[in-house]
C-alpha cells in the first residue's frame, strides 16, 4: 500500500501506469476488489452496450447512393464516448459529456471520388438531450500507395436542434482491386490498422478546433486496463480506467467503472454520465453515485500518479463530493494504491 505522500519507487510500476509493460511485468501492490465481470444485459451496468437512447430513432434512415460499391457496416457496438481535451476541471468534463450511437446496418460508400450527400444515422445523448443527424455532405479521395488504395473520406453532418455537427474521418487502406469493406463495431483501431476512424463534435459549419469534442469507443478490448484505489477510514473506492495509444492528455483514455463502499454502503458505478476523467499526468476521477450516501452524492480522487517525487508531482488527494462536484470534505486518512488489470499486447 502507498500512504499520500509516499511514493511508490519500483519503475516497473511507473512505466506500467503509463501504458508501457507488457503482460505479466507488474503486479497488484494492495488488496483489490475483484473487478466487475465483462457481460451484462446491455444497460449502464458493467458490461454490455448501453441502450440506444430515447429520441434516437427520429434519425431516420441513410442517405446516399444504393448504387455505390462500397460497404460500411456498422454493428450494434459502434458506441463512441466523448473526451474534452481541453477541459480545464471535472466540471468541464462532465458538463461537456456526451455519448454517440451510429444506427447498425449496411451502408453504401462511393468507389468514386467526388463530394456527395450524405446521411448516417446517427444521434448524440447529452445530460437529459439526445440530438439527431441531418443530411449533410461526404468528401472521398482514393491516392495510391505503395501497395494499396488509400480510401479517405470525410462526413460531415449537422445534428438538428445543437448549433453543432459530427465530422467523421475514416480512411481504409485496400488492394486496388478490391471493392471498400468496412466494419465498426465499436473497437479502437489502433496506429497500423489498415483502417482509422475518427468522430468530432464541432461547430454548425464543420469548423473542428481544441474545444471540439473527441469521441472514442466507450471501452476496447485492446486497451490496458488499470485500476487506481483509494482507502480511507470509512471506506474505500476503485477507479477501472481503459487507456490505448499516447501519454498523458494525448492518451485515449476512458473511465470504465468505479466501485467501492462509503459508510458500509456499497456502490457500483458503470453509468458514464456519472464517471469523470481528466487524464493528464496525474490523473484526477469522479464517481457520482445514483443516491445519497451519509449524505455526500460522489467521491473525487486528484493527482493520482505513482511518479518519483522528484518529478515535482503533488500527493494524491481524496474527497467527499456533491451532485455538481463540488467538494465537501477531504479525506485526509486516505492511502492509494494502484495496480495492472490488463496489459494490452
Amino acid at each position: 500500500m502507498m500512504v499520500a505522500g509516499r511514493w511508490l519507487q519500483k519503475q516497473s510500476v511507473v512505466l506500467a501506469t503509463l501504458g508501457l509493460l507488457g503482460c505479466g511485468q507488474t503486479k497488484s501492490t494492495g488488496a483489490f476488489a475483484e473487478p466487475p465481470a465483462a457481460g451484462g444485459d446491455g444497460g449502464d451496468g458493467a458490461g454490455g452496450s448501453p441502450p440506444v437512447p430515447e429520441g434516437c430513432e427520429e434519425a431516420g434512415g441513410f442517405v446516399g447512393d444504393p448504387s455505390w460499391s462500397g460497404t460500411l457496416t456498422v454493428d450494434s457496438d459502434a458506441i463512441y464516448c466523448s473526451q474534452f481535451p481541453s477541459a480545464k476541471s471535472l466540471r468541464e468534463e462532465l458538463d461537456a459529456k456526451a455519448r454517440l450511437t451510429i444506427f447498425p446496418g449496411s451502408y453504401r460508400l462511393p468507389s468514386e471520388g467526388g463530394e456527395f450527400a450524405f446521411k448516417l444515422p446517427l444521434c448524440v445523448a447529452e445530460a437529459g438531450r439526445v440530438f439527431v443527424s441531418d443530411v449533410g455532405s461526404m468528401v472521398h479521395t482514393a491516392n495510391e500507395s505503395s501497395d494499396s488504395l488509400v480510401h479517405r473520406y470525410r462526413f460531415a453532418q449537422p445534428l438538428i436542434g445543437a448549433e453543432a455537427s459530427i465530422v467523421s474521418d475514416l480512411s481504409v487502406h485496400s488492394d486496388p482491386a478490391a471493392l471498400v469493406a468496412v466494419t465498426l463495431s465499436g473497437v479502437d483501431l489502433l496506429p497500423g490498422d489498415p483502417v482509422s476512424f475518427i468522430q468530432q463534435r464541432c461547430d454548425e459549419t464543420s469548423v473542428c478546433d481544441e474545444r471540439s469534442l473527441n469521441f472514442r469507443p466507450c471501452a476496447s478490448p485492446n486497451y490496458s486496463e488499470y485500476a487506481y484505489r483509494a482507502e480511507f477510514s470509512t471506506g474505500w473506492v476503485e477507479f477501472y480506467v481503459q487507456r490505448g495509444p499516447g501519454l498523458g492528455a494525448t492518451a485515449r483514455s476512458v473511465l470504465v467503472r468505479a466501485i467501492g463502499s462509503l459508510s458500509e454502503t456499497r456502490f457500483e458505478q458503470a453509468d458514464f454520465f456519472k464517471l469523470v476523467l481528466r487524464d493528464l499526468s496525474a490523473p484526477q476521477f469522479a464517481v457520482l453515485f445514483d443516491r445519497s450516501v451519509s449524505g455526500v452524492r460522489g467521491i473525487e480522487v486528484q493527482d493520482f500518479s505513482v511518479a518519483p517525487p522528484e518529478i515535482g508531482t503533488a500527493p494524491p488527494r481524496a474527497y467527499l463530493i456533491d451532485a455538481n462536484l463540488e467538494r465537501i470534505t477531504e479525506l485526509s486518512d486516505s492511502t492509494f494504491d494502484f495496480r495492472v488489470v490488463r496489459s494490452a499486447d
